[in-house]
C-alpha cells in the first residue's frame, strides 16, 4: 500500500470545471487536414484553401477550431501552416482513423478488429503525427464512421468521435458539469462519442427537405446559439462538428452563413466565458479535473512570502499520461495570506482576476503542484 504524506490546507483553492475559470467548453472540429497532398485532396479542397479560409475566419471572430488529421504521401510542407497555427494556439490537431492498413476495410464497411486497429496505430498512424506533431494525439475521429474496432481506441487515446449523427444538446463535462450532469468520464463511454450538434449537416438536411437555403442556415445557427445558453447555465462541453471544407465547396451563401456563424459564436462570448478548445484538448481538461483527489494551498513555515498549491492525481483508470496535455486551471486568493496585496510570480502561467483573485495552471504529474512568491 502506498503511504502519501500530504501537506496542511492552509487555504482553499478552486478546481476550475473548464480552462481559464470559464463557465462551459465549446469545441468546433473538422477532419481531412492531411500531413501531405493528393490529388483527392487537391480537388476536394481546392488546394488546401479552405484550411486557410476557415481558420483565418476562425481568428478573426477569436475561435478556436480542430482538426482530425492523418498523413498521406507524399509530404507535402503546406502543412507547416498547421503546425504554426498549432503552436500558436489557434488551432488543435487530433487524429483520422484513415490508416493505410484499414483504410480499403474503412471505405467498404467491413469489420476491423481491435488488434487490426492497434496494429494500425503503432505502424502507421502514431509514428508521422509523433513526427510532425512532438507529441501523441489524444483523440480520434472515426473515418468514415467505421467503429467496429472501438474497444481499440482508448487507452491508446482518451476518446474516439463517432460520425453517428449528433446528440443534440447532450453537453455532458464530467460529474456535476452538462446535461446529462452525472456523467463522469470513462474509457468505456468515451471510446466512440457523439458530437453535440452537426450545425452545417443539420442545415443540409433541412434543405434536402424543402427549406429554403438561407432560412435552414439561419434555423441550425439559431439551434447552436440556444443551446450555448443552455450549455452557461450547466457547464458544460458542447462539442460541433462541421466538415469545413464542405462549407468551402457547397455555395457563395453557405460561405456566407459559416461567417454569420462564427460571428453568432462571438457574440455569444462577450463576457469571455467560453473556453474554445480542440476536442482532444476539451477532453484532456475533463481526464485530468477528474483524477484530481485532494488540492490544497499552504504557506512554507521557512518562506513566509511563499504559497504552494500542491495535488494529487489517482490514476485509478490505466490512462496514458502522456494524454494528459493539458494543465488545470486551480483559481485562489492571497486574500488574508502573507500575498494579500503583493506582486506575485510564479514559474507556471500565472493569471491575474483582481481583486486578490488569481488562476494558476499546473501540468499533470502524480503530485503536481505550484509556488507562488512575492515577486
Amino acid at each position: 500500500m502506498e503511504a502519501v504524506f500530504f501537506p496542511r490546507k492552509d487555504y482553499d483553492v478552486e478546481i476550475c470545471a473548464h480552462r481559464y475559470g470559464k463557465k462551459m467548453t465549446y469545441t468546433d472540429q473538422s477532419d481531412q487536414l492531411k500531413f501531405a497532398g493528393n490529388r483527392e485532396w487537391s480537388a476536394q479542397l481546392e488546394g488546401g484553401k479552405s484550411y486557410n479560409w476557415i481558420t483565418t475566419l476562425a481568428k478573426r471572430y477569436g475561435v478556436k477550431v480542430g482538426f482530425f488529421a492523418y498523413y498521406a504521401e507524399p509530404t507535402q510542407p503546406d502543412f507547416d501552416i498547421a503546425l504554426s497555427d498549432l503552436n500558436a494556439g489557434y488551432i488543435w490537431i487530433d487524429q483520422y482513423s484513415y490508416a493505410p492498413e484499414i483504410k480499403d476495410k474503412i471505405t467498404r464497411h467491413n469489420p476491423i478488429s481491435p488488434e487490426e486497429f492497434r496494429r494500425a496505430y503503432y505502424n502507421s498512424l502514431l509514428p508521422p503525427f509523433y513526427e510532425k506533431v512532438g507529441k501523441k494525439p489524444v483523440a480520434l475521429s472515426y473515418s468514415y464512421g467505421e467503429q467496429s474496432f472501438s474497444d481499440a481506441t482508448c487507452p491508446l487515446y482518451l476518446a474516439g468521435r463517432n460520425s453517428g449523427g449528433y446528440t443534440y444538446g447532450d453537453t455532458d463535462y464530467g460529474k456535476g458539469y452538462g446535461s446529462p450532469l452525472d456523467v463522469p468520464y470513462s474509457m468505456e463511454g468515451y471510446k466512440s462519442k457523439a458530437s453535440s450538434y452537426r450545425w452545417f449537416d443539420s442545415a443540409k438536411t433541412m434543405i434536402n427537405g424543402g427549406t429554403e437555403e438561407a432560412n435552414a442556415y439561419q434555423t441550425a445557427i439559431n439551434n447552436v446559439a440556444t443551446y450555448i445558453d443552455a450549455t452557461k447555465q450547466n457547464g458544460g462541453w458542447f462539442s460541433n462538428f462541421t466538415h469545413f471544407h464542405d462549407i468551402m465547396t457547397k455555395s457563395e451563401l453557405s460561405r456566407i452563413y459559416a461567417e454569420k456563424y462564427y460571428e453568432m459564436l462571438s457574440d455569444k462570448n462577450t463576457d469571455g466565458d467560453i473556453y474554445f478548445a480542440g476536442y482532444g484538448e476539451a477532453v484532456a481538461y475533463l481526464v485530468f479535473r477528474q483524477m484530481v483527489v485532494r488540492a490544497v494551498m499552504y504557506s512554507p513555515i521557512a518562506a513566509s512570502q511563499k504559497l504552494v498549491i500542491q495535488l494529487e492525481t489517482r490514476n485509478s483508470m490505466g490512462i496514458d499520461e502522456e494524454l494528459l496535455q493539458v494543465p488545470l486551471s486551480i483559481k485562489f486568493s492571497t486574500q488574508s495570506t502573507p500575498l494579500q496585496g503583493k506582486k506575485i510570480k510564479s514559474s507556471r502561467n500565472l493569471i491575474s482576476l483582481g481583486n486578490n483573485n488569481y488562476i494558476v495552471e499546473i501540468p499533470f504529474s502524480r503530485f503536481p503542484d505550484a509556488v507562488i512568491e512575492r515577486a
